[in-house]
């Protein structure tokens, strides 16, 4: 298989690791003995420079790709404290010419809360499986403990620890034990339609191999406004990360210079509400991954529309 690099399952996990905590924590009433919601999304993207993010290789060229997405989410209010959320996510991605690097990713989640006064403590575990050009590419598992402590009516901290395993199908050397250190804060306005999240991290992956070996500080921002204009509801949210990954390889074939990447995304998107059920979805994406390794250097920018329904 050519060289190739792609979104894979560390930034949709992080998302949906996110989510349970926060919803449990910002719901006014009473929430219901058992809840189910879903949404399906169908949509274009146009992608500058197709690739994979587990490999550290880019293709160079772009392309476009349709996208299915889809989410299912249940919880069940066990006691007055105790709280599970589960859920499934499918994610798929198939190229116009780049049959290479169709992507097919599924997620599932179960995510336990109990409430003890302003804090909320959590378990949870992820497990997501990547296929690639319809074969089995990569298989990611994470579990993690938190605590989701509301400091006032609109301010919650969260710290987290994850713990993870990466296991790629004939690839060597890439199989990695992760750890994972994560602290976020989040500001909602009084109204609870806008917020701000700053979130610090510091990741390590111990792969097989050491030239795969690497520790990874980070720094993640996301604000997010709802508003009514033209009669519509609306969504404008927008993200910005910024991570250095120190190798622990001091040097990389035929430089003496140690290797640390930088890496630089943003993203912008917009959500138009066309009814209670179907909602419009744009998104503009940005990135750009800078290393002494010719391979993982490069920049790309991604933009989407997609049709989305809820229920």
């Amino acid at each position: 298989m050519s060289c190739f690099r792609h979104t894979l399952p560390a930034t949709a996990l992080l998302s949906l690791m996110l989510t349970p905590a926060l919803a449990a924590q910002t719901t006014e009433s009473a929430a219901p003995a058992w809840g189910f919601s879903g949404k399906v999304r169908v949509g274009l993207e146009y992608q500058s420079n197709v690739n994979v993010s587990e490999l550290n290789q880019a293709s160079g060229r772009s392309d476009n790709a349709r996208l299915l997405e889809a989410d299912i989410n249940a919880s069940w209010q066990a006691t007055d404290k105790l709280q599970v959320f589960a859920g499934y996510s499918l994610q798929d991605k198939q190229y116009q010419n780049a049959d290479d690097y169709n992507l097919r990713l599924h997620l599932a989640f179960l995510d336990n809360q109990y409430q003890l006064g302003a804090t909320s403590l959590g378990i949870n575990l992820y497990h997501a499986d990547a296929r690639l050009a319809s074969a089995p590419f990569l298989t990611l598992t994470q579990s993690s403990v938190y605590a989701m402590h509301s400091a006032s009516d609109t301010w919650y901290l969260r710290p987290a620890l994850t713990l993870g395993q990466k296991r790629f199908d004939n690839i060597n050397g890439r199989d990695a034990q992760t750890r994972s250190l994560s602290a976020d804060s989040f500001w909602f306005s009084a109204d609870g339609q806008r917020f701000i999240s700053l979130g610090l991290r510091y990741d390590w992956e111990a792969a097989d191999a050491t030239e795969f070996r690497y520790q990874a500080p980070a720094v993640q921002l996301k604000m997010s406004t709802r508003f009514t204009a033209w009669t519509l509801p609306q969504q404008l949210q927008f993200g910005a990360r910024v991570a250095r990954r120190q190798y622990q390889s001091h040097s990389v074939a035929n430089t003496a210079a140690a290797r640390n990447d930088l890496q630089r995304q943003l993203d912008l998107q917009w959500q138009l509400g066309l009814s209670e059920h179907f909602a419009l979805i744009s998104k503009l994406e940005f990135g750009d991954f800078q290393s002494i390794l010719d391979s993982a250097d490069y920049t790309e920018s991604r933009g989407s529309l997609s049709l989305q329904l809820s229920f």
